[in-house]
């Protein structure tokens, strides 16, 4: 009994770490994990028009609903997807408070195209709204 549980151990201990010296799947060259903080998905006209335009249709929200002035900053984009994994064409950011709270949503939609429109109009429009979950 004592040799079959010490045949056992020994043969754990060395498919282990047989284990550990193969090669990992996706990045086994890689000492640590490659993040990407940066969208490069979203357009430059998107994110111009998000950090132009949320702070005073914030204020403009906290006016109407009698909130104290507080500064908020600007989270990252995100799109959201449909069971079919295709997107709804929005952009959106969350606006967070000083706490890191998500107060508002600022929602970035394409327009429609328009044949009879200039190049020079605007090509998304832009709506914030609060954000309605409570934790």
């Amino acid at each position: 009994m004592l040799a079959f549980t010490l045949s056992l151990a020994l043969g754990l201990f060395f498919n282990s770490a047989h284990a550990d010296s193969l090669p990992q799947k996706n990045g086994a060259d890689q000492k640590t994990p490659k993040v990407t903080v940066s969208n490069k998905d979203v357009p430059d006209a998107v994110r111009k028009l998000a950090e132009e335009q949320y702070l005073s249709r914030v204020a403009l929200l906290d006016k109407a609903s009698n909130h104290k002035a507080t500064s908020y900053t600007l989270g990252e984009p995100f799109k959201i997807y449909k069971f079919n994994k295709e997107s709804d064409g929005n952009y959106y950011y969350p606006v967070l408070n000083k706490k890191g709270d998500v107060v508002y949503v600022v929602t970035i939609s394409p327009n429609p195209s328009n044949s009879k429109a200039s190049k020079q109009q605007n090509n998304y429009s832009i709506n914030v709204s609060p954000f309605l979950s409570k934790i």
